[in-house]
């Protein structure tokens, strides 16, 4: 195996050298295995993996004001210092090792109890469990693998695990993934025509109308074909976003800010340039009662955050900002446009 970052001793160290080759652009197919070879390795290389991309990623927010000031030929040079771990004590290396004796007798029997609940974690058959909300419902679960999952209003996804993969479904839904580490078992998500392949990670994927969208806040996300193929995988990793129809030929692939894609989970809606007859299925899966949009209503516009908080007043700040007016009829809403 080909290590990145071999003139450096500590996880990360490495863990430096491999963010550096995914984000220059050459990466090839071993440099990807590889990388997963050597997240699997011991649970600190993830750890320190995520350390890394996390300041990695603060750094490009931060890019744009640092460069003017390193261009400035007044300042010092700066100096590069290498992440030093802080060292352990006598007496906590004394205690470590008074724990591990201690621990020795038992050492035998946790194993087989270990191996006989491997044993029956392969040997059980998959039993699906779906998790499900309703309009203006959100949920957090915790799968037990300790994967932790958020669910979006409006959203279904059906888990199932065994001794091989933890794999889901995603139907009409949106959901936030931070994927436990687990190198033997793989987490498969099924979504449209595609799969997603992740070791341990943090993600975001809504799922609607027939399209794909996938942003990935922390580690690294293969999308492949479902139904396989000659097709390449596409790889992402923190801050990169991928979009997608079903059907499509290739998918579309920019680097946002990741926290954008989180929004729903404390009740915000970010719009870019969205239609007024998209936002509607938004709202209608946030809110109760349902919003109809007429016809010459639905191509307008809106950019901006919205604070799911209240629904006639969102409906309020919607018609502040766009040339509609708001009318109940019933038990609905319908907006129309003024022009």
């Amino acid at each position: 195996m080909t290590t990145i970052g071999e003139d450096m001793s500590s996880a990360e160290g490495q863990a430096i050298g491999w963010i550096v080759r995914l984000h220059a652009g050459d990466a090839a197919e071993s440099d990807w295995r590889d990388l997963e070879t050597w997240l699997a390795e011991h649970p600190s290389h993830l750890d320190a993996y995520e350390r890394v991309e996390s300041l990695w990623a603060e750094l490009d927010t931060m890019a744009a004001g640092i460069a003017p000031r390193l261009a400035d030929d007044s300042l010092p040079q700066a100096q590069i210092l290498p992440f030093a771990r802080p060292e352990r004590t006598a007496a906590k290396a004394g205690a470590k090792r008074r724990a591990a004796r201690a621990w020795a007798p038992w050492a035998g029997v946790a194993g087989l109890a270990g191996a006989a609940a491997v044993a029956a974690l392969v040997l059980a058959p998959a039993v699906p469990t779906a998790y499900a909300t309703g309009r203006g419902e959100t949920r957090h679960v915790v799968l037990k693998d300790g994967t932790k999952v958020d669910l979006n209003a409006g959203s279904r996804i059906t888990v199932s695990f065994d001794g091989h993969a933890r794999r889901v479904q995603v139907d009409d839904a949106e959901a936030s993934f931070d994927v436990a580490h687990d190198a033997a078992r793989p987490f498969l998500i099924a979504v449209g025509d595609q799969q997603i392949r992740v070791v341990g990670t943090q993600f975001n994927v809504r799922r609607r109308d027939a399209g794909l969208t996938l942003t990935v806040s922390r580690g690294v996300v293969e999308v492949r074909p479902l139904a396989g193929g000659e097709a390449p995988p596409v790889r992402l990793t923190a801050g990169d976003q991928l979009a997608r129809r079903d059907g499509d030929a290739a998918s579309t692939v920019s680097h946002v800010a990741a926290a954008e894609a989180f929004a729903w989970r404390e009740h915000r809606l970010i719009c870019h340039a969205c239609t007024l007859g998209t936002l509607a299925g938004d709202l209608n899966r946030a809110f109760v009662t349902p919003i109809d949009v007429e016809a010459n209503a639905r191509p307008l516009t809106f950019s901006g955050v919205l604070v799911l908080d209240n629904e006639d007043a969102v409906v309020g700040r919607l018609a502040a900002f766009l040339p509609i007016k708001a009318d109940r009829t019933g038990t609905r809403i319908v907006l129309s446009s003024t022009r």
